[in-house]
Formats: structure tokens, C-alpha cells, sequence
């Protein structure tokens, strides 16, 4: 019938999201899992993870035995994601004779320690993604909501012997549910090419390589500077005479980031803008860009004037590149990225 064709497009949406969930969870797990000593430790380790998991499952099972609503399941299953992201942050919290413990007895390295204080800071990466694709799963969520009510509707009709023929909605209802799974398929096709693929989650051969790289110079580090209320930052740069003189071209590659929104420019000398001073790094995000330079100096200009109390934090880098030769690394990979 119509209804158990609903109630199985309906029953194989939830379970791609449930997979989507257990999918990204043994890949953050797996990720982590390479930080660790391969001892005991770890052993302790997932049995007491796999223990948690399987007493918040049973929340959930007892729950909607005794009748407990859509609702209700949702504020436990988000009451236990909360609970998790608590035990991780203050796992990266840590600090003093505590933390030296987690580090040299239970083998959690500082890099790891590092991962679980910034994943789920107020302006850290998770929060970041949330701001980015969180609408489209709520405009999904919106859609699953009217496609219930509706559905509840010509159930409600169907069971009173009123409306007539209801065909017609029962074929609608099909369709949009069809449609809503294909939309969700999608979306969380795109989310696990966005979180795999994430700099946020790094194998810890890659993070040994990018260590060697940058002890090497083939890496440029940022530098990290602070910028207080009502006051500015300019990080002065020069461009030999001759160099100016004799090249074609010559260009600014760089990469700004601060902990939360300051403007961000480039200032010749005499005061005008090489680029224009604006608002950047909002949420923590980065500024990259490629500027073409026309004077022997001028400044890489983080201004926070406009903020009365707050201090913000900047880090940045930054390479003169004269007629595209000896492009960095960095700078290479955020143009191959189409980031410039």
C-alpha cells in the first residue's frame, strides 16, 4: 500500500542518517586511535568508550518503550552528544599535574590534548561547520516536520471515514518523501566528502610530515601577535629598490586569521591601501589573498580601533613573490585550492 511505501522511504532516511553518525564516529575514532600507544591503554580506552555507547543506546531503547515523544528522544540524543563533546573538552582542558598524567601515563600526546581543547571551542572548527551547512540540514529538518504533520493529517482523515478519496495525498505525500530522502542523500554525501576531507582531522603520518616540513624551513610558520581595544597592528615590509625596478611583477601572498573579527589590510607608506582595510576574519575564519605591489614599503595593518573592550589575537604569514618565481609551498596549495 501507499502508507508502508511512506513508512519505508521514511525508515531508510533515518537509517542514513544514523549510518552518516556511526560512520563519522569510527572515523574520528580511528583518527585518534593513531595518537595512542598501541598497549592496554587503548584497550581501556575503547572498552570504556564502547561501554558508554552502549548505556546511551539503552537510554534510548528504554525511552521509546515506555512511549517517549520525538521530542523527548531528540533532547536525549542531544542531552548525550553534549555529554560527549564535554568529556573531549575537558579532556583538552586539562591542565598542571592532571595533564601530565593524561600525557605521560594514559599516552595521550600534547597534539591530541591541543585536538580536543580547539574542536569544539565557541569560535573553533565545529562551530564553524555548524555556521556553514547547518542550514541546509535545517531546512531538511523543516521539510521532515510538514511532511509528518501532513502525513498525520490524511492518517487522522483516513481513520474518521472523512476527506473522500485520498489517493491523491497519499501519492503526494510519497513523492515529497521520496524527494526528501534523495535531498538528504546528498547532503550527507557532501558532508562526509567535507569532514574527511577537513584540515581538522589529519592521519598522524601526515602531522609527523608537516612537523619535518616545517623544522625545515619548507613550511612557513604564522606568527601570532596580539592587538588590543582601540588600538592597531602594523607589521612593516620591504621591497628592495632594485628588485622593484627590474621585475615585471611583483606579489604579497598571504594568510590571516584572528580568534574574532578585526580588519585586516595593506598600507603603503604615504597611507593609502595596497588593499583596502575591511572586516575580516569573522568566526575565526582565514583571509588569504594575492596582492600586486607597487612601493618599496608599506604594512600588513590589523586594526581592532573600533572595538572598546575586547583584545584579539592574529596570526599570519606572508611571502614576496617576484614574477612567480619560488612560489611557497603554502601558498601553492591555497591557489591549487582555489583559495587565490
Amino acid at each position: 500500500t501507499k502508507i508502508n511505501e511512506i513508512v519505508l522511504v521514511a525508515s531508510e532516511t533515518g537509517a542514513a542518517y544514523a549510518q552518516f553518525q556511526e560512520t563519522q564516529r569510527e572515523h574520528v575514532s580511528k583518527l585518534i586511535a593513531q595518537f595512542l600507544p598501541n598497549d592496554f591503554r587503548v584497550t581501556l580506552l575503547n572498552k570504556r568508550r564502547e561501554s558508554k555507547e552502549v548505556a546511551y543506546k539503552s537510554q534510548i531503547d528504554a525511552l521509546i518503550a515506555g512511549g517517549g515523544s520525538i521530542k523527548q528522544k531528540y533532547d536525549l540524543l542531544w542531552e548525550q552528544q553534549f555529554d560527549r563533546r564535554k568529556g573531549l573538552a575537558d579532556l583538552g582542558a586539562a591542565t598542571g599535574i592532571y595533564r601530565a598524567v593524561i600525557k605521560f601515563l594514559a599516552g595521550c600526546p600534547e597534539v591530541l590534548l591541543d585536538f580536543a581543547k580547539q574542536i569544539n571551542a565557541p569560535l573553533g572548527p565545529t562551530e564553524e561547520m555548524r555556521i556553514l551547512y547547518g542550514p541546509n540540514l535545517y531546512q531538511l529538518t523543516r521539510i521532515a516536520n510538514q511532511l509528518h504533520l501532513f502525513f498525520r493529517a490524511v492518517l487522522h482523515a483516513e481513520k474518521a471515514g472523512q476527506g473522500g478519496d485520498l489517493s491523491s495525498h497519499l501519492q503526494f505525500t510519497l513523492e515529497s518523501t521520496t524527494k526528501y530522502y534523495k535531498s538528504s542523500k546528498e547532503y550527507l554525501d557532501f558532508m562526509t566528502v567535507i569532514v574527511e576531507s577537513s584540515p581538522m582531522f589529519v592521519s598522524a603520518e601526515t602531522l609527523a610530515k608537516s612537523a619535518a616540513a616545517q623544522e625545515s624551513g619548507e613550511i612557513v610558520a604564522f606568527t601570532e601577535a596580539s592587538v588590543g581595544a582601540r588600538d592597531a597592528l602594523k607589521v612593516p615590509v620591504e621591497v628592495p629598490a632594485e628588485a622593484l625596478a627590474s621585475a615585471k611583477n611583483i606579489f604579497i601572498y598571504y594568510e590571516v586569521s584572528a580568534n574574532k573579527d578585526i580588519k585586516f589590510g595593506l598600507e603603503r607608506r604615504d597611507g593609502s591601501w595596497l588593499r583596502k582595510l575591511d572586516a575580516a576574519c569573522a568566526r575565526g575564519a582565514h583571509e588569504m589573498g594575492r596582492t600586486k605591489v607597487d612601493c618599496t614599503s608599506f604594512s600588513l595593518v590589523f586594526d581592532n580601533k573600533y572595538s572598546r573592550m575586547t583584545r584579539k589575537t592574529v596570526q599570519y604569514r606572508y611571502a614576496l613573490v617576484v614574477d612567480n618565481e619560488k612560489i611557497p609551498k603554502w601558498a601553492q596549495e591555497l591557489i591549487d585550492a582555489g583559495y587565490m
